[in-house]
């Protein structure tokens, strides 16, 4: 607040003019700008989120918008320079957003530095945990590095999340993304997603027992036409553990702390992919549904894709197949495989032997076929979401800023 009043006449959304004439625009990324200029400019996360930010065609959007209306509107000013005397340049500039991928603005702003007209930056960069001195990234001698207070290993903001906290953050997110959004170091999200040794075998159980599936969800990936050159279509049954028996329920007044949340533990049954055609797909899920009853398990849900063939086998079986859900796929196969990596990472997702077909290809990917990961992913990550759905828990990003 600056304490002035506003003028008579602004009265529209997104645009406040001072009685002395000094004001505020807003809008969005890529928003009228026409006309109007700015001494103080501010840039709030431009990308909506990690699909815009891995896309060439909305980071190429961007660039071609600052280029052409952001940094041209940018009015003349004074600033203070190291000799106490004042020298000409631009008003000033902030941007705060989100490193989703280590292609977006802030590396091509950074690349510019480089050139023959760097705008000499001021980086405020304050990973949620503090990074050795030897791990700091390099910065263009043109832009001037914040220093960081804290000694590594220490927290960003410890009453809001401890270093404690943290770590189990890391452990759910795995490297890829903890590096991307806490750390503010996003790296090349190619080679290998999901190693081998991070492959296990099914949760152990006691002897003679048999722990149940709190939710199964049969998850497929469609794309047929019933030729040899066609795609294969993949299916996967995976199942979200119930947590173990946990000993009496206490009396009402009994003196006891509080239960922690039951672990995350996933365990992929079996996947197999097929050339199939509409008819064989029907059949091939019917059959495959009352086997899995034979066996005394039923789905919670089956998952279609609800892009290419998907409409076509949820509209054929909707009455017939109960809990069958369309999905709607957000982001790439790659995006939705590093969601699920941290998981298989941490040992929270499991492997049947009758799973052989999907960890092998999934080794390899995101070369060759990409059929039993994308129907593993859209599995995991629908149990994923009802458990934490039911924790009550809300990921949360640290972002990044820089400034001029």
């Amino acid at each position: 607040m600056t304490g002035h009043l506003l003028a008579r006449d602004s009265a529209a959304v997104g645009n406040w003019l001072t009685r002395q004439r000094g004001g505020c625009i807003a809008a969005g990324v890529d928003g009228p700008f026409t006309g109007k200029g700015y001494s103080l400019g501010i840039i709030d996360d431009p990308y909506k989120g990690p699909g815009d930010a891995a896309s060439p065609a909305m980071r190429q959007k961007l660039i071609d918008w600052l280029r052409s209306v952001w940094l041209t509107r940018a009015e003349p000013a004074t600033v203070l320079g190291p000799d106490g005397r004042e020298h000409p340049n631009l008003s000033a500039q902030v941007i705060v957003l989100t490193r989703w991928d280590h292609q977006d603005v802030v590396a091509w702003l950074l690349e510019q530095e480089l050139g023959e007209a760097p705008q000499h930056w001021t980086v405020l960069d304050l990973p949620a945990i503090a990074d050795e001195p030897n791990e700091r990234p390099q910065l263009p001698p043109t832009c001037t590095l914040i220093p960081d207070w804290r000694q590594p290993g220490e927290a960003l903001c410890p009453e809001r999340f401890p270093l404690a906290e943290l770590i189990k953050i890391r452990a759910r997110l795995g490297a890829y993304w903890w590096a991307a959004l806490y750390q503010q170091r996003p790296s090349p999200a190619s080679g290998s997603i999901f190693h081998r040794e991070w492959i296990r075998p099914p949760f152990p159980r006691e002897t003679g027992s048999q722990r149940p599936y709190a939710l199964l969800a049969l998850s497929c990936d469609l794309s047929f036409k019933g030729e040899a050159e066609s795609d294969y279509c993949g299916f996967c049954l995976a199942g979200l553990l119930a947590p173990p028996a946990r000993g009496a329920i206490p009396r009402s007044g009994d003196s006891q702390e509080p239960m922690p949340p039951a672990a995350l533990e996933i365990e992929v049954l079996w996947a197999v992919r097929h050339r199939f055609g509409l008819p064989e797909v029907i059949r091939f899920l019917l059959d495959c549904l009352q086997m899995i009853e034979q066996q005394g398990l039923r789905p919670n849900a089956v998952l279609i894709e609800d892009a290419a063939n998907g409409p076509a086998v949820l509209q054929t079986l909707r009455r017939r197949v109960p809990g069958m859900l369309p999905i709607t796929a957000r982001g790439s196969k790659e995006t939705r495989a590093h969601a699920v990596a941290p998981l298989v990472e941490a040992g929270q997702i499991r492997f049947h032997h009758r799973a052989q077909p999907l960890v092998e290809e999934a080794i390899r990917f995101p070369k060759g076929s990409k059929d039993l990961v994308d129907a593993f992913c859209h599995g995991a990550l629908w149990l994923e979401g009802r458990y934490w759905k039911a924790q009550g828990i809300q990921p949360l990003v640290t972002p990044l800023l820089i400034s001029r």
